[in-house]
């Protein structure tokens, strides 16, 4: 979900958006980066300057934008977490061909599992695909960048 922000100036935050690169474009284990620090650090811009960075990559790029999800107080479909399961998956699945078929399979195996908490919902429709997909090798890193 595009939010109205502004991106880090091109002469800030130089390290952390390299250390951020480097990370997306290893094949690890360590699937999340995570970003934190004291309220107006600067989180949400980094995070937005990285969405936008990556909406742009070329096609030929290793690494891609999967999805992205920005919480905000102050909006209704942003205050809550009930539309960030179903807004990662939508923007995955347009990214991810591949990916639509693990999905499909796992909400025709619970039909219910829209209606489970937030986290049952995440490792039923959007983890557990991604793994099967990952089965797979992907030519392709997709980061997913989330802002709460």
């Amino acid at each position: 979900m595009r939010i109205d922000h502004r991106a880090c100036h091109p002469a800030t935050r130089r390290a952390l958006l390299e250390e951020i690169d480097t990370w997306a474009e290893q094949s690890t284990d360590k699937g999340i980066f995570w970003l934190n620090g004291m309220a107006g650090t600067g989180k949400s811009t980094v995070a937005y300057t990285l969405d936008e960075r990556l909406d742009r990559q070329r096609s030929s790029s290793r690494v891609h934008l999967g999805a992205s999800f920005f919480f905000n107080r102050g909006q209704r479909d942003r205050a809550s977490a009930a539309l960030f399961s179903p807004t990662i998956v939508r923007q995955l699945r347009q990214k991810i061909p591949n990916l639509a078929a693990h999905i499909d399979q796992a909400i025709d195996h619970d039909l219910d599992i829209c209606l489970k908490f937030l986290g049952k919902h995440f490792d039923e429709i959007v983890e557990k695909p991604l793994q099967r997909l990952n089965e797979s090798p992907l030519r392709s890193q997709f980061v997913v960048v989330v802002d709460a």
